[in-house]
């Protein structure tokens, strides 16, 4: 049971430092967005990842090796993870940020937004509402300590 609990502590470390990395950045985020967006689309999403491995570790004690935020989103919902509208990001909103994150839906390459020629011939970054993404970092870690 010991290697659970210290690969346990070791997600869900992570999901935190991610996620108190993105909410520093915030505020300098809001008033010059341009030159943030990468950082912040890269540590939320970041957060998201891992909160998704820590609910389907916490159910089977798998650790699934995917950056593919949609293949853990539907993972977990596989594994009992109930969408919950008001806390969690939308089917749209994910494909987005996975978009961002990780790959660009008809595109080969992946994280594209981590090149910058890649970066500039898939337009740019979208994504969701910051705070939305880490309300659905919350939501998920919620129910996988349940």
């Amino acid at each position: 049971m010991a290697p659970k609990h210290s690969a346990n502590r070791f997600l869900i470390r992570y999901v935190e430092s991610y996620k108190r990395a993105t909410e520093l950045l915030l505020p300098e985020w809001e008033r010059d967005k341009s030159t943030l967006h990468f950082a912040i689309t890269q540590m939320s999403g970041q957060a998201l990842e891992l909160a998704f491995k820590h609910f389907l570790f916490m159910v089977d004690g798998n650790f699934e090796r995917s950056h593919n935020l949609l293949d853990l989103y539907e993972n977990s919902k596989r594994a009992g993870l109930r969408a919950n509208p008001s806390r969690m990001l939308t089917q749209g909103e994910l494909e987005s940020l996975n978009a961002a994150y990780y790959q660009v839906p008809g595109n080969q390459e992946r994280f594209a937004s981590r090149y910058p020629n890649a970066f500039v011939e898939t337009g740019g970054m979208g994504g969701p509402s910051v705070e939305r993404t880490l309300r659905t970092v919350d939501e998920v870690v919620a129910q996988a300590n349940g």
